[in-house]
């Protein structure tokens, strides 16, 4: 549905890792002057995390295969009336049978 964006992360994990680093960790000049401690290297290693996190969420081969699995989970979960227990093994509840279906 938007093909921009995933068209940016399919860049970002052709480029390999330098396309997850943030600006910051990749200007050279800076990296060699000693700021370690400054709060903008801080918000760099958060940066790289957070396209790192962002970019595992628009990774559709992995969505594809988590929902193939939450689907198998239910599948094998549900019981033959149709409903589901709160646990694995035990009865059929309408209270959880209706929370799985909203």
């Amino acid at each position: 549905q938007l093909p921009v964006i995933q068209q940016v992360f399919a860049t970002w994990r052709e480029k390999g890792s330098d396309a997850m680093k943030s600006n910051l960790a990749k200007n050279e000049e800076l990296k060699s002057a000693v700021l370690q401690e400054t709060p903008w290297v801080m918000a760099a290693q958060s940066e790289e995390e957070q396209k790192r996190a962002i970019g595992l969420l628009w990774d559709l081969d992995r969505m594809a295969v988590e929902s193939e699995s939450a689907v198998n989970k239910l599948r094998e979960r549900q019981e033959s009336d149709g409903g589901f227990a709160w646990f694995p093994g035990g009865r059929g509840s309408w209270y959880i049978t209706q929370h799985i279906a909203m």
